[in-house]
């Protein structure tokens, strides 16, 4: 199963952090998890909920909104620190993936990422309209570590210029079997002493950008005309040590418009879906731009007429007149205007709140924002299945699909052939040879040369699931048949073919069940030619390698001589011949590192001469020729 490790800002919960959390929901059971929080909190009870693991990362507090000088010196000086224990937890825990849900993760985990090389995710839910912020996103997302930046709407996509071709947009979602409009049943409204009147709300973070006390004034405009409406504001401050101030400010503004029976603050809830249900007009107040609230989402889907700002998400979500009323940020005077209409037209208020909850079902509705998510996910994640080779990114971290080791492992194959079955080659006028994953087909080319020297007549056939792989081959080999899927012995079955010898070159390794594979060749094959990397050695494991080996040319499977052979016999076959390989010892492998070319190459080919036993097993960069047959036969 495959593993990811997602990085959170914020420990109490907000529109960013149920994102997280219906990811997580949505991903289940195919992935495990584990998540970093800055500390233990709302978020922690709701992952211990789902029994979902974490650890502390702890990234500081700084201001929301626009950051300050001191807020960009205070990170910094946390950066080393984010860095090394980030990279501490990739280690420990091997995701095959990090999904960064927060801007203050960015930086960190594109310098960890790009150290321990695991791909790496943004979830952008901010707008980084100017300053610092934008400068590192625009700077830090150019790493190829990150292969994908999700925003959660234009206005979050725009100011980052310069990463649009790995940007992708997709709004935010809600669960509509959570978010649904329903009948008033009475008790909320009785428990928060709301009785029957009509109630506007907000549900937002008490922080000032929210501009929840226009919200206030808007409400003590309407007071002096309909003093029978109720005004709900759930939510609390972030940080207590950094909002408390702004949240007394709200409290003494309620005081101020004598409006201490009319405005309730209700904190932190944890049945805002039901609360939802229980209104007739939801406010979003934010002064700056917004870049996708769920609130808004939740408020919509739970059929209330709503009103917001008229710039960032909200401008994009909401048909002005159609399915919610927009208005100027900070004209708190626009925004009273706007709940009076809806407080005294029934029908338009009735008509916005369908037309809302009817584009929520359609646009934003949880399943299909879930197969976006995982979409992005199945072709960023290394996963080794076919999506890694049919999406190109297999042949991004290896361009030329290996076709430099080709001569030497074709002069291997021709060599662990014994020279029996070469004279039986040679007598019969009905050869197959099929190379399985056979990428540019360079090997089966050089089989072919090598086959026509031995006056060896055959026809040759080669699979491989990447397309553009495929189209290299015929390029390179026209004599051959090609097929773009994956290799099944169905159709040699049903048309009583036989493959005289199939080719599984460098392919077992990148399987998740290669067992399967060979039973399948073995039924319609008179020889198997395999050829399998010995990676389960002392340098590979002391150098902790496998890792870079899944991520770089994927490899899942690692073996030694002795778990390959075991592998072979379970699977039903016979070794007829058998002969080490060492690619140091081939002229047309050359090592990147000039060190370890002038040291570790030389006596690899030293010791491959006086033992490739002892090689394999501790210096590595060896490897299994192996020429099979079905047991029995």
């Amino acid at each position: 199963m495959k593993k990811i490790l997602f990085l959170e800002q914020y420990s109490k919960i907000s529109g960013g952090q149920k994102v997280l959390l219906s990811i997580i929901d949505g991903l289940k059971p195919e992935f495990s998890f584990c998540v970093t929080v800055p500390e233990k909190g709302e978020l922690t009870r709701e992952l211990d909920k789902r029994s979902i693991a974490y650890q502390r990362l702890a990234v500081g507090y700084y201001s929301l909104g626009k950051k300050t000088v001191l807020d960009v010196i205070l990170y910094l000086l946390r950066l080393p620190y984010l860095v090394v224990k980030l990279l501490l937890i990739i280690k420990q825990e091997k995701p095959d993936l990090v999904y960064a849900n927060g801007a203050r993760t960015f930086v960190c985990a594109t310098i960890a990422c790009g150290l321990s090389r695991v791909p790496l995710i943004w979830h952008v839910h901010s707008i980084f309209d100017k300053g610092i912020s934008r400068k590192l996103c625009n700077y830090f997302g150019k790493n190829k570590i990150v292969k994908k930046i999700i925003t959660v709407s234009q206005s979050a996509k725009a100011p980052l210029e310069n990463l649009t071709d790995k940007v992708e947009v997709i709004y935010n979602a809600i669960d509509e079997k959570v978010y649904y409009p329903g009948a008033k049943q009475g008790l909320i409204r009785q428990n928060l002493n709301l009785g029957d009147n009509l109630v506007a709300a907000m549900v937002s973070l008490l922080v000032e950008w929210k501009c929840i006390d226009d919200f206030i004034r808007a409400a003590g405009i309407i007071s002096q005309d309909y003093p029978q409406v109720k005004f709900l504001i759930v939510g609390d401050v972030l940080y207590a040590q950094t909002g408390k101030q702004y949240k007394q400010d709200l409290i003494d503004l309620v005081k101020q418009l004598n409006l201490e029976n009319k405005v309730i603050f209700t904190g932190f809830r944890h049945d805002v879906p039901a609360i939802m249900r229980e209104l007739d007009i939801f406010v979003l107040a934010s002064k700056q731009p917004d870049p996708c609230p769920t609130s808004l989402l939740q408020a919509m889907g739970s059929g209330l007429a709503v009103i917001a700002t008229d710039f960032g998400g909200p401008a994009e979500i909401i048909l002005d007149q159609q399915d919610g009323l927009l208005y100027p940020a900070r004209d708190y005077k626009a925004l009273a205007a706007k709940m009076k209409d809806l407080i005294v037209d029934d029908e338009k208020r009735r008509r916005l709140s369908i037309n809302a909850a009817n584009k929520i079902k359609q646009d934003f509705n949880y399943k299909n924002y879930m197969l976006k998510i995982k979409k992005i996910i199945d072709q960023e994640i290394n996963i080794i299945d076919k999506h890694i080779y049919t999406s190109g990114k297999y042949m991004e971290n290896n361009p030329t699909w290996h076709t430099e080791d080709a001569n030497w492992k074709s002069q291997e194959i021709i060599k662990v052939i014994p020279e029996q079955i070469i004279k039986e080659l040679n007598k019969s006028s009905k050869i197959r040879i099929v190379d399985i994953g056979c990428g540019a087909a360079q090997i089966l080319k050089n089989i072919a040369d090598q086959f026509r020297l031995k006056a060896i007549d055959a026809n040759y056939q080669g699979y491989d699931v990447s397309p553009e792989i495929i189209k290299k081959a015929k390029a390179n080999f026209k004599q051959a048949e090609f097929f773009a899927k994956t290799f099944s012995c169905e159709q040699y079955l049903q048309n009583n073919q036989k493959i005289s010898i199939a080719l599984l070159i460098d392919i077992l390794e990148h399987l998740e069940n290669p067992d399967i594979l060979l039973k399948d060749v073995a039924k319609v094959s008179d020889y198997i030619i395999c050829h399998l990397p010995l990676e389960d050695n002392l340098m590979v494991n002391s150098r902790n390698l496998k890792d870079k080996f899944k991520r770089t040319v994927g490899h899942i499977n690692y073996y030694n001589k002795k778990s390959a052979l075991t592998m072979f016999e379970q699977a039903g076959l016979s070794v007829e011949n058998m002969i080490y390989t060492c690619s140091d010892c081939s002229a047309d492998y050359k090592l990147n590192s000039l060190p370890r070319r002038l040291i570790l190459q030389p006596l690899r080919k030293l010791f491959f001469k006086i033992s490739p036993d002892w090689t394999a097993h501790t210096l590595g960069n060896c490897s299994l020729m192996l020429m099979l047959k079905k047991a029995g036969l």
